[in-house]
């Protein structure tokens, strides 16, 4: 694993547990994202609808990657992972599956919902490939969030096979 200081960007990684486990301690920063999260008095429609702060996150995810203003950017080609920190991903307008995954979760640790970070594999289609997103439970139970797509969904489809979850110990209040 390469650290170029001790508040890294970046971070390069083979896919082994250790590595993903201290990226994660050291990449889901919730202060990076604080300015995201708007504190304000509910719409009639959202009391009724009763929205959890988790399915508003995924909801912004996704209308951000649809409208076109975020954008799925691959890592460069070889061995290594590169794991990106949430500021970064913002700047960049995007990123893989692992720099959503760490820039939501960081959203959540913010508006103090406990999530972690799941990594396996997922059905593209042909093939299971790498892979990481979301999971976590709110007040409505266990949820999944894809974060290349922002999709919610609240049981783990077929199409993913979690190898383990990365906790870290970033979680903050909202108020």
């Amino acid at each position: 694993m390469y650290y170029p200081s001790s508040n890294p960007e970046v971070i390069r990684l083979a896919g082994d547990y250790k590595s993903q486990f201290y990226a994660v301690q050291l990449l889901v920063r919730p202060w990076e994202v604080q300015h995201l999260i708007t504190h304000r008095r509910p719409s009639v429609v959202e009391l009724l609808r009763k929205t959890t702060f988790a399915e508003k996150v995924a909801e912004w995810l996704e209308g951000k990657l649809t409208r076109g203003e975020y954008s799925y950017i691959a890592d460069p080609k070889g061995f290594l992972d590169y794991w990106c920190a949430p500021a970064l991903t913002l700047r960049r307008n995007g990123g893989d599956c692992e720099d959503f995954t760490l820039l939501t979760v960081s959203l959540l640790a913010a508006g103090g919902v406990s999530a972690h970070v799941a990594v396996g594999t997922a059905w593209n289609g042909s093939s299971f490939g790498g892979h990481a997103w979301v999971e976590g439970v709110d007040s409505r139970g266990f949820f999944l969030i894809e974060g290349t797509s922002g999709q919610m969904f609240r049981h783990r489809p077929n199409e993913y096979r979690l190898s383990w979850h990365i906790g870290h110990s970033r979680v903050q209040s909202a108020a």
